[in-house]
């Protein structure tokens, strides 16, 4: 069986039928929301990274399908939504590569395989945590449109974790 993504409401903790975000085959990785609230990013073990706005999920069960982006059989490990804008993301996958999803053709090399993506809420820059087993723990510096400027040395372990928060312009 598929994946769910299950939105639950914060006040009853229910989760109606329309609110389980269906589409994937694979173990849902990463979930980013909308800087609104209106929906949401999610990725999976099998290289795909889906779009949600919850208004058409309510109303169609459905989602944002013309927007989804695939590295089919390869495992997504980072998302993050680029801010302002409307169903677009980096994305991180195990092949050593960041993407821009509206560009399915030309990801970008990591070298290491990054675990964590979080960027600006200016949308000028991102922070990308190198995750691979055996090496230390660094943290690249890109800019957009997608350009690493530096890595630092962050820690002696993989980075597993890893928020910004939104008030840093």
């Amino acid at each position: 069986g598929g994946s769910i993504t299950h939105v639950f409401n914060f006040y009853t903790v229910e989760c109606p039928t329309n609110q389980q975000c269906k589409g994937h085959s694979g173990k849902i990785t990463n979930i980013d929301w909308f800087d609104d609230d209106s929906g949401f990013s999610d990725s999976c073990s099998h290289g795909f990274c889906y779009f949600y706005d919850m208004q058409l999920q309510r109303a169609e069960m459905s989602r944002c399908k013309d927007d989804d982006f695939r590295r089919r059989d390869i495992p997504i490990l980072g998302i993050a939504n680029v801010p302002g804008a409307i169903n677009r993301a980096v994305v991180a996958s195990a092949e050593r590569k960041i993407w821009d999803s509206f560009d399915h053709q030309n990801g970008c090399d990591t070298r290491y395989n990054i675990s964590q993506v979080q960027i600006l809420a200016n949308g000028k820059a991102m922070f990308a945590g190198v995750g691979e087993a055996g090496h230390p723990g660094a943290i690249q510096i890109w800019k957009f449109p997608l350009e690493m400027l530096t890595e630092i040395q962050a820690h002696s372990g993989p980075i597993e974790k890893m928020k910004l928060i939104k008030k840093n312009d």
